[in-house]
C-alpha cells in the first residue's frame, strides 16, 4: 500500500509529465497549425527551450528533488559516440526502406518537407536542429521514459508510451508520411536510451540525423 507521500510523489511525476505534453501539443498541433512560418517555428523554438530550462534547473532538483541523472543526463563515455553512430546508420536504412514504402502506397515522405523547411531560413533551421537534438532528447527519452517508469513499474510501457507520444506530436507539423518516415528514428532512439540509460548516444543519434535534416539538406535543395 502506498503511503501518502509517495502518492504525492507521484502526482508531481503526473504533473510534470502532464505540462510537458501539453505545452508540446499546443505548440506544435494548434500554434504551428500549418501553414506556418519561420517566425513562428522561431517562437515555438525559444518556448521549448524556456520550459527545458525550467524543467531542469526548476521542477526536477526543487519540486521532484531528484538529480538531473534521474533523467538520463549522466556522465559522457566514449562509447556513447558509437553506440549513437551506430544507431543513427542503422535508423537511416530502416527510413529509407519505410520512405519507399510509403511512395509505393502513394504517401509523402520525409524528403518532401525540405522546401517548406528552407523557406523558414537558416537561423530558424539551426534553432531546429539544437530544439531537436537536446530538448526532444530531454523531453520524450529522458523525462517521459523514467517517470512513466516509475508511474507504471514498467520499463517496456515507458518505452512504447514515449515513441508513441514522439511520433503523434509531429504528426500535425510533419504529416502522415514524414511521420512515419521517422518511426525508424523514433525506435532507435528508445531502444539507445533503453540499452544505456543516458541521454549522451541519444544526443549523438538524434544530432547526426538532424545535422542532416536541418543543415545539410536545406543547402543541397534548390
Amino acid at each position: 500500500m502506498q503511503t501518502r507521500q509517495g502518492v504525492a510523489r507521484n502526482w508531481v511525476y503526473v504533473a510534470g509529465l502532464v505540462g510537458v505534453l501539453f505545452m508540446e501539443f499546443l505548440l506544435r498541433d494548434v500554434f504551428l497549425r500549418p501553414p506556418t512560418t519561420g517566425t513562428y517555428v522561431g517562437i515555438a523554438t525559444a518556448v521549448e527551450w524556456l520550459v527545458a530550462i525550467a524543467l531542469l534547473a526548476v521542477w526536477v532538483p526543487g519540486v521532484e528533488g531528484k538529480g538531473l541523472s534521474s533523467i538520463g543526463i549522466g556522465k559522457f563515455k566514449w562509447r556513447h559516440i558509437w553506440w549513437g553512430t551506430l544507431a543513427f546508420v542503422v535508423a537511416t536504412i530502416v527510413d529509407v526502406l519505410i520512405s519507399q514504402m510509403l511512395s509505393f502506397f502513394g504517401l509523402a515522405s520525409i524528403q518532401t518537407l525540405q522546401p517548406t523547411l528552407k523557406a523558414f531560413g537558416y537561423p530558424v533551421l539551426v534553432s531546429l536542429f539544437l530544439t531537436g537534438t537536446l530538448v526532444e532528447e530531454v523531453f520524450y527519452r529522458g523525462y517521459l521514459i523514467e517517470r512513466i517508469r516509475l508511474l507504471t513499474g514498467r520499463l517496456d510501457v515507458a518505452a512504447v508510451a514515449s515513441w508513441l507520444l514522439f511520433l503523434v506530436v509531429h504528426l500535425r507539423f510533419f504529416g502522415l508520411g514524414p511521420t512515419l518516415n521517422v518511426s525508424g528514428l523514433a525506435a532507435a532512439l528508445v531502444l539507445l536510451y533503453v540499452k544505456e540509460r543516458n541521454l549522451w548516444p541519444c544526443i549523438v543519434c538524434h544530432g547526426l540525423n538532424d545535422a542532416m535534416a536541418y543543415l545539410v539538406f536545406p543547402l543541397l535543395f534548390h
